[in-house]
């Protein structure tokens, strides 16, 4: 879980694109400066982030007072310190020279947010506690800056991470249930910590349309709603079992699970990785008992791109062969028929054909035998015509059957249609 919030602080710092906006404002700027930081941020947006750098530095040199210079620096050295050492390893002395460039940016624009900001993001990164007082400054100055509720929304969405990985986090010590819904209905509660983040993310994503960070934050915290759902619901049905009198229904369960596959529908809307959350949405369809379900949705997620289509066309083809085998033994022919062909589609490489193959054998010769009885029940309940109607029928599941292109041409004698006669000893033959 902190994983997930450090890869988010990290993507506010090395993207970094709307401060580099910020840094391409005229206001009080020469135009050998502009020349200067417009040529930087060129370099950074092509990712030559090392020759940007060099630029950076000769306008820090150049314009000792340029707050927008000295930020422009301070962000690529916090950010990727390799820029500023050539190809030797990261280096912590460039991150410290880094801040100092924050630090000067933010004395010298006191009344501009954005120094204040990058400055308590990168010791929020850092895990220093003064990065809060920098905050609450960048805050003081404006309020609404998109970049702002970006970093207030993350904070939001920390705290609310914590608290649910702190009750999940060893499934063998369950929480008190009460403990479990209160999580879940903060989970779907707008009013909550994580409803708070979205809601401050979209306000920023509203005053920068097309803004990356974001929108993968909005993906982060639809993904994040699902995976805690899901082991919610995972805890649930393991409260059952352990303590059979204080379970919850299984209705209760399946609705756990039901919300978990809403909430991945909605990370999967917003990009979130694909690979992860289809192997949990159809985990928790298969769950809460909506097979059909999770089988179409390994059907959409095989027909996609990415480096995981194999892993996902290997489970999609796992949960094909056991819904298969389970329809034969229940005697649903047609449900296992169309299944167990589904699965010749989506046979992994290392799996012989001829197993399936024997199941449709089986299948196939179930439908005859029973089309044969059907057969005499319509030629003596019926006349010939019936019979050789239900023949025809049997045809369409077992074509070229030897048995009932011979029972059909029996019939057909009877009932003197040459031509279709004709037409049945061919295929016979």
């Amino acid at each position: 879980m902190r994983r997930i919030a450090l890869l988010i602080l990290l993507l506010l710092v090395c993207v970094g694109l709307p401060l580099f906006r910020f840094l391409s404002g005229r206001g009080g700027v020469s135009p050998a400066e502009e020349a200067l930081l417009s040529r930087a941020r060129g370099l950074v947006e092509e990712g030559r982030g090392d020759e940007a750098v060099v630029l950076y530095r000769e306008a820090v040199g150049a314009f000792p007072l340029s707050h927008r210079a000295r930020m422009g620096l301070g962000i690529l050295l916090v950010a990727r310190p390799e820029w500023g050492a050539g190809s030797t390893p990261l280096d912590d002395a460039l991150r410290e020279e880094g801040e100092r460039e924050l630090r000067e940016a933010a004395a010298l624009a006191p009344d501009r947010p954005e120094p204040a900001l990058q400055l308590a993001i990168y010791l929020r990164h850092k895990g220093d506690p003064e990065s809060a007082a920098w905050l609450e400054r960048a805050g003081a100055i404006d309020p609404g800056d998109p970049s702002l509720r970006m970093i207030l929304a993350l904070l939001r969405f920390e705290k609310w991470v914590q608290r649910a990985s702190s009750l999940l986090a060893r499934p063998g010590e369950l929480p008190p249930h009460s403990l479990l819904e209160d999580l879940a209905r903060e989970a779907r509660d707008p009013r909550g910590d994580l409803g708070s983040a979205e809601s401050l993310a979209r306000d920023a994503l509203s005053s920068r349309p097309g803004d990356r960070t974001a929108r993968d934050f909005l993906a982060g915290c639809a993904y994040q709603r699902a995976e805690t759902l899901f082991a919610i619901a995972e805890a649930m049905r393991h409260w059952t079992q352990v303590d059979p009198a204080a379970a919850q229904t299984p209705q209760r369960i399946a609705e756990g699970y039901a919300q978990a596959a809403g909430a991945f529908a909605e990370a999967s809307a917003r990009g979130a990785p694909a690979a992860t959350f289809h192997r949990k949405w159809c985990s928790a369809l298969e769950a809460a008992g909506n097979v059909d379900g999770a089988l179409e949705r390994y059907a959409e997620a095989v027909r996609g791109e990415g480096s995981d289509r194999d892993e996902l066309r290997g489970r999609y083809y796992g949960l094909l062969l056991r819904e298969a085998n389970r329809a034969l033994v229940s005697d649903d022919r047609d449900r296992a028929r169309r299944l167990y062909r589904l699965c010749l589609d989506y046979l992994p490489p290392d799996v012989p054909r001829r197993g399936i193959e024997h199941h449709l054998d089986v299948i196939r010769e179930a439908d005859v035998r029973e089309a044969l009885e059907m057969d005499a029940y319509y030629a003596e309940s019926f006349g010939p015509e019936e019979a050789a109607a239900s023949l025809d029928r049997a045809l369409s599941l077992a074509p070229l059957d030897a048995r009932l292109l011979r029972a059909l041409c029996d019939r057909l004698a009877r009932i003197d249609d040459p031509a279709r006669l004709q037409e049945a000893l061919r295929a016979w033959i």
